[in-house]
């Protein structure tokens, strides 16, 4: 005897099989309650919740296509630190030390995580070498190194 599903595998059969009804249903009752204060905040509240649960695992699923999983793996084994400045990253967020995926432009291939403010270095270096390296002389111009 075969064993039963889970409620949430059925209740996911059940939409796959029937979407186009229960996305009918669904905007019908949307459109029937939204004036209804009480409704938008039960929304509002079921959508942070699920946003809290899955929206950075959907986040660097669609940006990198790795999972959040892989992402703080590879930050892992870099032993949390930037390569370029071998500085500690940040917490993962929109700081500027905070670790992202760099990739070459052109080809799209994932390079290694390096930390915000240095992504954004190398992408206005446009990934040119010639261009890092008329920085570095310039640099040490002004530097007297």
């Amino acid at each position: 005897m075969a064993a039963r599903k889970s409620q949430k595998q059925y209740n996911a059969a059940y939409y796959r099989a029937h979407k186009k009804k229960s996305n009918a249903a669904s905007a019908r009752y949307r459109e029937k309650h939204k004036e209804d204060p009480e409704f938008r905040e039960r929304r509002r509240k079921a959508g942070k919740k699920w946003w809290g649960r899955n929206g950075r695992n959907l986040t660097y699923t669609r940006t990198y296509g790795i999972t959040a999983a892989e992402f703080d793996a590879r930050v892992a084994a870099q032993n949390n630190r930037c390569p370029i400045g071998n500085h500690m990253f940040g917490p993962v967020g929109q700081r500027g030390d905070s670790p992202v995926l760099d990739h070459n432009h052109k080809t799209g291939k994932h390079r290694g995580i390096i930390c915000r403010v240095h992504n954004g270095a190398l992408g206005g270096f446009h990934d040119s070498i010639a261009e890092l390296q008329d920085a570095q002389m310039y640099i040490k111009k002004y530097t007297g190194a």
